[in-house]
């Protein structure tokens, strides 16, 4: 693979020492919404399976790529848009729906690509980017990054695979407890419940999140191949069915959002 390949106007690909970088150009909303780029995302991921010169991905989003507020404002445009005379229950659904389904089908091609894969975190990060980040084999945080599990506060349950990952980092009682509370979790923190792998200054972020997956790509293919293999105890089809209850329990909720957000409009007007 060609160093820094340009292949789509969502990503940037490139590959060298081992390590296959995937920068997301796009912020994470708009590749959930828009079903070309997300394909393109997905099968740039699948394809790196046939490239035995990339042992390691290593995936980076834009700063403000998985921020709360944006998450906030994407679960709030719901009832906004009820209050227009052409909104729909059914048009919001789909297109919620499909954010559910494309955060679940990212998390299923990291789990399902035979590489050890990496994802890189700064600054404030949303609840359900949380999981599917922990759908990566390791996750390097700036000092500034904070983990952000409101997602009560917002009104919806647990989202992008977390409810699924987090018992599995730190048993179901903690994880529990993490759910329901609000403070987010500072980088120290979230490194010693071992949901972060390792805690880099800010200065040359980038240039340390790959040279830490330089030094990992040096062991043999087979020998990561094999390591990611028997880590991962559970099969495929118990991620794919939590995946597919979440979405279900997400949709329910954001119906119940809108109808609430419905209700009290007309009760003010």
């Amino acid at each position: 693979m060609a160093n820094r390949t340009h292949l789509s106007q969502a990503y940037e690909l490139d590959a060298h020492d081992g390590v296959a970088v995937l920068r997301l150009v796009a912020p994470i909303y708009d590749l959930a919404r828009d079903l070309a780029a997300k394909e393109s995302v997905l099968t740039a991921i699948a394809g790196l399976e046939l490239d035995e010169a990339a042992r390691v991905l290593l995936v980076l989003a834009p700063a403000d790529g998985f921020d709360p507020e944006a998450y906030a404002r994407f679960l709030n445009q719901g009832p906004a848009a009820l209050a227009s005379a052409d909104a729909t229950s059914s048009r919001l659904d789909v297109e919620y729906s499909r954010e559910e389904n494309a955060l679940a089908q990212f998390i299923v091609a990291l789990h399902r690509l035979p590489r050890l894969t990496i994802t890189c975190l700064r600054g404030r990060v949303a609840a359900p980017f949380v999981g599917t980040c922990l759908a990566s084999d390791f996750r390097l945080a700036g000092t500034d990054t904070e983990l952000h599990l409101n997602h009560l506060a917002l009104g919806v349950p647990p989202g992008g695979g977390l409810g699924f990952f987090l018992p599995r980092y730190v048993g179901c009682g903690r994880a529990l407890e993490l759910l329901v509370q609000e403070a987010p979790l500072d980088a120290a923190t979230a490194r010693q419940l071992g949901l972060i792998t390792e805690v880099l200054p800010v200065a040359d972020f980038e240039a340390q999140c790959v040279a830490w997956a330089t030094r990992l790509a040096r062991a043999p293919l087979v020998a990561l191949q094999g390591l990611k293999t028997l880590c991962h105890a559970y099969p495929e089809a118990e991620l794919s069915g939590y995946l597919q209850t979440e979405t279900k329990t997400m949709r329910q909720a954001m119906l119940a959002h809108w109808a609430r957000a419905r209700a009290s409009a007309a009760s003010a007007g």
